[in-house]
């Protein structure tokens, strides 16, 4: 973490790891209760920190929100019809306007820091993939540019702002996306990098 420079850790088997600098080890995230799904979800896959110092911590069970305090509260995803999304969490983003992007291998939600209330953005208002489409992940490139990496439709670049999309390295799996400190943008594929 870039504020405090704690070291957490998703785990595949093993839960939320904290990195102990003392004991040059790492240890289970201490919270005040087990996750709401009656243990610590032990496959981790995302992580992220709000503004007001709560972890969110996606994984098998869906997304949880730790305090500094380490009450964990389960946080629903709503689908457009109101149902819960019962998705694993695969990526969350923070945007500039301090609501977090939370993606599921399904679809994307806007979440609320404050309230933990979610909007469904993808399918939805930003548009939609191929019903057969995997997400991967998700990178933020700017405030109004969101790319969407898939299993094996390549990339989608969606304008927040303006509701354009266009598609990127279609038939292949992306990974991720990121810009170096000359501005280059690289997705990564099951075919190396690609500079876009």
């Amino acid at each position: 973490d870039p504020v405090d420079g704690t070291l957490l850790v998703g785990t595949k088997n093993g839960g939320l790891a904290v990195y102990d600098r003392e004991a040059d080890r790492f240890r289970p995230y201490p919270t005040a209760a087990p996750y709401p799904s009656g243990d610590v979800d032990k496959e981790i896959r995302a992580i992220a920190r709000d503004t007001a110092g709560n972890y969110w911590v996606g994984g098998a069970t869906g997304l949880a929100r730790i305090s500094p305090t380490g009450a964990v509260d389960a946080v629903a995803l709503a689908d457009r019809d109101g149902s819960a999304v019962k998705n694993p969490v695969i990526a969350i983003k923070a945007r500039a306007d301090g609501s977090l992007l939370v993606a599921t291998n399904r679809g994307i939600h806007a979440v609320n820091p404050a309230d933990g209330q979610s909007t469904p953005l993808l399918p939805g208002p930003l548009g939609k993939l191929p019903a057969d489409a995997r997400i991967n992940g998700i990178s933020c490139d700017g405030p109004d540019t969101l790319w969407v990496l898939t299993e094996i439709h390549g990339a989608y670049r969606f304008n927040q702002a303006t509701g354009q999309s266009d598609h990127h390295l279609p038939g292949l799996a992306a990974w991720f996306a990121f810009r170096d400190s000359w501005g280059g943008l690289f997705i990564g594929t099951n075919r190396g990098l690609a500079r876009m």
